[in-house]
């Protein structure tokens, strides 16, 4: 009997809030406006030590990245592992070299689609890379795909 009244008072109560305070229908969608265009915004400067000025150019650049491409591999494998099978992606390895061959700096930019662990880990395994004396300071711009093979 209680679970009656219950169910009654139940009813009045969504009978009686249907017709009470409903609000007024929504209004009708509004035209849209006609696009503008507006230039975009002023570019903001970085906020990265300046890098050195290329004076050299590194001559065996393509035989140490080619022996380097085991190691960036591998940390590529690891991601995938770690991460999941279906990463793939791309970088810009750019990497400072000093007048005696060793790398200064190496840093990853414009970074598509891969986990911090892999551009990290390939950072790393440029650091550790050893060039021909450039007889001066020299950048380096390596760019890095990685696409899965199923």
């Amino acid at each position: 009997m209680k679970h009656q009244r219950f169910y009654r008072a139940f009813n009045a109560l969504v009978v009686s809030a249907s017709f009470v305070g409903c609000a007024p229908p929504p209004a009708p969608p509004k035209k849209p406006e006609i696009a503008r265009v507006v230039p975009p915004p002023p570019p903001v400067p970085a906020a990265e030590e300046p890098e050195e000025i290329a004076v050299a150019t590194v001559r065996d650049a393509d035989r140490v990245v080619a022996a380097l491409r085991p190691r960036f591999r591998s940390c590529y494998e690891r991601g995938r592992r770690e991460r999941g099978p279906r990463i793939s992606g791309r970088m810009m390895l750019v990497a400072s070299v000093r007048d005696d061959g060793t790398v200064k700096s190496a840093r990853v930019r414009d970074v598509r689609g891969l986990p911090t662990m892999v551009t990290e880990c390939v950072a790393r395994q440029m650091r550790g890379a050893k060039f021909a004396p450039p007889g001066g300071a020299a950048r380096l711009e390596v760019p890095v795909l990685f696409v899965r093979h199923d």
